[in-house]
């Protein structure tokens, strides 16, 4: 993180203000039609096809989820074979994330953690994470030393994440917005949310989050040997999570825009070398 004062108050502020926020969501996603707990608990899954695909075959294999929120992936992870850990800064969002881990008889550990500050002293075949994530990080150099640190050398880091250069456009993707930049050096964006992402409301939640352009990415990665990137853009999203996305009749869960012809999402299957 940067050493100026202002700069690093700032980190911390925002650090603790996201902390409380996803507290909160973490008590509402579960009862959201987004998160479709009823289809869940019956499919044990709530994995995509890009990431199902980019894992391959799990079983018998150790792997991290790193930012897990409440363990709807981990636990897919976990009925696919792989001995998971999963890992989120949320307390709501572990508490329940372990009581379903125990309802499901799916066993995976959790941990509650800034993933920035995370030490388990223990390797991992496969690093994962996915859509969603690195917004709400600070230092992209510190969350690449995490994940090499929990590594074993030739273990895989495997990532599906909505795209940076979203990051910059207005919220139905026709326009960019001037106040997201998309290098963000550290500084955050404010941004006003009614509601979640996945449970909408009156109420007003203020986050803060940061944009990594994929420089960042790619260079926070090899400067911690985590190469061989097999990286891909897609001009779709998983999720309908923006405003003006249709459902696109050629493929399952694949939404796209009608103007907006850009890159929503890409995704990352490194080695540490």
């Amino acid at each position: 993180m940067s050493k100026n004062p202002n700069n690093q108050s700032i980190v911390e502020q925002s650090i603790q203000t996201n902390h409380k926020v996803w507290n909160t969501w973490a008590k509402l996603h579960p009862d959201s039609q987004s998160y479709d707990m009823k289809t869940f608990r019956k499919t044990r899954n709530s994995l995509q096809p890009i990431e199902l695909k980019l894992l391959g075959d799990i079983r018998g294999k150790k792997i991290l989820h790193l930012q897990c929120h409440f363990g709807q992936d981990t636990l897919s992870l976990a009925h696919l074979g792989a001995e998971v850990t999963g890992v989120d800064i949320s307390e709501s969002a572990i508490s329940y994330a372990t009581k379903l881990s125990q309802e499901l008889d799916l066993p995976a550990k959790f941990i509650v953690s800034d993933v920035l500050k995370l030490e388990l002293h223990e390797k991992f075949d496969i690093v994962f994470t996915s859509y969603g994530v690195l917004c709400w990080l600070p230092d992209i150099k510190q969350w690449a030393a995490v994940i090499a640190k929990h590594l074993v050398p030739g273990g895989r880091f495997v990532m599906v994440e909505f795209h940076p250069f979203i990051g910059v456009t207005t919220d139905d993707l026709t326009g960019f917005d001037p106040t997201r930049p998309y290098i963000s050096e550290g500084r955050p964006m404010v941004i006003n949310n009614m509601g979640s992402y996945a449970a909408a409301s009156d109420t007003v939640y203020v986050t803060y989050e940061f944009n990594h352009s994929l420089s960042a990415i790619f260079d926070a990665l090899y400067s911690v040997g985590i190469n061989n990137l097999n990286f891909k853009e897609y001009a779709y999203s998983a999720f309908a999570c923006l405003a003006g996305l249709v459902e696109n009749p050629v493929g399952s869960n694949q939404f796209t825009h009608p103007v907006y012809s850009g890159p929503l999402m890409f995704s990352l299957d490194a080695i540490l070398a």
